[in-house]
């Protein structure tokens, strides 16, 4: 019964989408104690191992290298900034980091099999809207 509920919840839209996903990925990686989820310990593991993995990567994909050579590239040429380069390797670079986010999910899903992926996209999912709707602080004015 669990298992048919989730898969329904799952295709009326209730799961979570990569962005979701990449957050919660670099939440259980940076964190000790990482949000609870309905998993095995041997899931769990595979879990941090993947987000781990997935933390370490994307952060080798950062724009400051791109903005850093658009420079050089302007100082080069005697010019203003090439806006147009800049933009398009941008648009590469988020390329690059959606492909590598959808192959951790997709690693993700064979480690963890069907029933427990779907339960936890449930769980990300259910994560991601408690934060969204907790209050935030107000700035001091």
């Amino acid at each position: 019964m669990k298992v048919v509920l989730l898969l329904c919840c799952a295709a009326l839209g209730w799961a979570a989408d990569n962005s979701t996903f990449e957050s919660y990925f670099l939440t259980m990686a940076q964190s000790k104690d990482a949000p609870t989820a309905p998993l095995s310990e041997t899931e769990l593991r595979d879990l941090k191992s993947i987000a781990s993995d997935y933390a370490t990567k994307s952060s080798a994909l950062g724009y400051n290298g791109i903005v850093f050579e658009a420079r050089l590239r302007a100082i080069a040429a005697n010019a203003t900034n090439d806006a147009e380069w800049e933009q398009e390797q941008m648009r590469a670079l988020e390329r690059r980091r959606a492909a590598l986010l959808a192959a951790h999910i997709e690693q993700l899903k064979v480690a963890l099999g069907n029933p427990s992926f779907s339960a936890l996209e449930l769980h990300v999912e259910a994560w991601h809207k408690a934060l969204m709707s907790a209050p935030h602080p107000q700035a001091r004015k």
